[in-house]
């Protein structure tokens, strides 16, 4: 959203009503208990080595994944390494799994209110590289 907002993409406006619908949709989904961590491991080395239900899912560096997933399974995950000597650290997610499949669940609801509070969408700038959506779907 700030990026967004940096880009001329969204207005102030929209930039603030974007962010309340994103945490109202979060709040009143009623997601499982969820947690994320920093972990220093590769990519590669967080995809082999996470538990079943836990995903790595923000690629910071080259050896830095944020990992997301119930609440439990990530405290025990961290704790794992942790005893390895492998950097693991709990991020404050406010008891959600962001980046995760539990997301999915909000979707419908928040498309609808970005809608209506974002009535017409500003393609993004040539300044925006995405490497999950292709630029010829942009």
């Amino acid at each position: 959203l700030a990026c967004g907002y940096a880009d001329n993409s969204l207005s102030h406006e929209e930039a603030i009503l974007a962010a309340y619908w994103r945490g109202r949709c979060v709040k009143e989904a009623k997601l499982p208990p969820g947690g994320m961590a920093a972990v220093g491991l590769t990519w590669e080395e967080c995809k082999q080595r996470c538990p079943p239900n836990v995903v790595p899912a923000c690629h910071n560096s080259e050896d830095t994944v944020t990992v997301s997933g119930p609440l439990d399974s990530v405290n025990e995950f961290v704790a794992k390494l942790k005893k390895e000597g492998v950097f693991a650290k709990e991020v404050r997610s406010a008891g959600v799994a962001f980046h995760s499949h539990y997301m999915a669940s909000i979707a419908p609801a928040l498309f609808n209110a970005l809608k209506k509070v974002i009535p017409h969408p500003k393609p993004r700038s040539a300044r925006w590289i995405s490497t999950s959506i292709p630029e010829s779907q942009w």
